[in-house]
């Protein structure tokens, strides 16, 4: 047996080879390297004081007829802001309109602060041009049944 000294067999297929594997290789770095970079994210935490998660500065929590809620009531639902139990975390006072349907919260100075708005059901009545019936507390409801009504119109 006689030693040959070695020799690829076909030079022009190893390179169409090692050609494949190079460009697979970078569109794969590219693609890594893209990827990484679209889901990149940035967060301060400061771990002296201990608190740790979002930076905000201003949170609110909705509670609709006492029911906590994801999302602030929407104008003309029916809903009215009580204003008595509608507070904020660091002595904030919170500031609604209700024809604009927007919320100002006023002598805010530090960060996160986490504001709790109530928004409790107003019966409208559209007969008394949308006004809350309640009756004050010298009143007394009177009740008319339509039968008497029928009754006296027929005479």
């Amino acid at each position: 047996m006689k030693l040959e000294k070695f020799k690829p067999k076909d030079p022009k297929k190893a390179g169409i080879i090692i050609f494949t594997v190079v460009c697979v290789l970078l569109v794969a770095g590219v693609f890594f390297y893209t990827s990484f970079a679209s889901f990149e994210t940035h967060d301060e935490f400061n771990i002296i004081e201990g608190t740790v998660g979002s930076n905000g500065d201003l949170y609110f929590a909705f509670y609709v007829d006492n029911e906590i809620s994801s999302k602030m009531p929407q104008k003309g639902e029916g809903y009215v802001l009580d204003k008595e139990k509608t507070n904020c975390t660091k002595g904030e006072s919170v500031e609604f309109n209700e024809t604009d349907w927007s919320v100002k919260v006023l002598n805010m100075t530090e960060r996160n602060t986490k504001c709790t708005l109530y928004f409790e059901s107003r019966y409208n009545e559209e007969l008394l041009n949308e006004t809350d019936p309640v009756l004050k507390e010298p009143l007394i409801p009177v009740i008319i049944e339509t039968a008497y009504l029928r009754t006296v119109f027929e005479n």
